[in-house]
């Protein structure tokens, strides 16, 4: 009731009016301290968001959002490594349905409360598990440095950090250890660590063979002394293909998101692209 006694009144005040701008920031700071969640349609869907996220676009990565979602079918087993805020962790947990797992990793503090918080609001009990953890090349913990833009706090940065937190750190075969139920898909966007994170899962891309949406970040790969074509090389070993955005066979070494796909399903790649690859 008072929320929408308070949009009346805002939406009646001239929108360049100090008395509005005084009024919206002080309702933000009251919705903050009391952590409502406010719906937020993004990508065509309708959230509920922690008010920090009110004015979120309505679109997120558009093409890769609709690809994640393709690629997922109801009961699959996913990771999302390098969840953020959760967008599509919890896309994830709605189509994979009750049969479902959704894993969810997020080493900053601030962002993992958020996460799970939309977690919490948006998904079914048990549907999802979120750890605050890194993942890497080792087992153990290790520095993660926060930066001035919350997007790219990553494993390394050190001369742009801000501050620095200790978190735990496992590699993906570490996990594929701990868990019954192993990935048909994966999200990995962990800002250059991805580099690392292709030397931990020589199990993962040999025995379980997932679908994987990366995003690939080489300016930041300097700050662990590797280079995207790293990952290039273990991807041919393990007889693994990359498609770029728009579908085209692609080494995964420039700035953008790849499509990661094991050789016996490349038949598959025309279907999720919506033309032949």
């Amino acid at each position: 009731m008072a929320t929408r006694l308070f949009k009346r009144f805002a939406s009646r005040l001239p929108t360049d009016s100090r008395v509005r701008r005084f009024a919206s920031e002080s309702w933000s700071k009251l919705l903050s301290a009391t952590g409502e969640f406010v719906t937020v349609e993004i990508n065509g869907k309708y959230w509920k968001l922690n008010n920090e996220f009110r004015r979120f676009g309505s679109e997120y990565e558009p093409d890769s959002f609709r690809l994640w979602l393709k690629l997922i079918r109801e009961g699959d087993t996913v990771w999302d490594i390098g969840a953020n805020i959760g967008l599509y962790t919890m896309a994830a947990a709605q189509k994979v349905g009750s049969g479902g797992n959704v894993l969810a990793w997020e080493p900053t503090p601030e962002t993992f409360a958020f996460l799970q918080g939309h977690v919490k609001e948006n998904t079914a009990p048990g549907c999802c598990r979120t750890l605050q953890e890194a993942i890497s090349d080792s087992n153990g913990h290790i520095t993660f440095n926060l930066q001035a833009d919350a997007t790219t706090n990553r494993l390394g940065g050190e001369a742009e950090s801000l501050d620095s937190v200790s978190v735990a750190v496992h590699t993906i075969d570490y996990w594929l250890e701990q868990e019954s139920r192993h990935p048909a898909v994966v999200k990995i966007d962990i800002e250059g660590a991805e580099v690392l994170a292709f030397q931990g899962m020589e199990r993962l891309l040999s025995e379980t063979r997932p679908f994987l949406l990366v995003a690939i970040h080489p300016q930041f790969m300097a700050d662990y002394g590797l280079g995207a074509e790293t990952i290039t090389e273990v991807l041919r070993k393990h007889n693994y293909s990359a498609f770029d955005p728009d579908g085209q066979r692609s080494d995964p070494e420039a700035y953008n998101e790849y499509l990661l796909v094991p050789g016996e399903r490349s038949g598959e790649v025309a279907s999720l692209f919506g033309h032949n690859s």
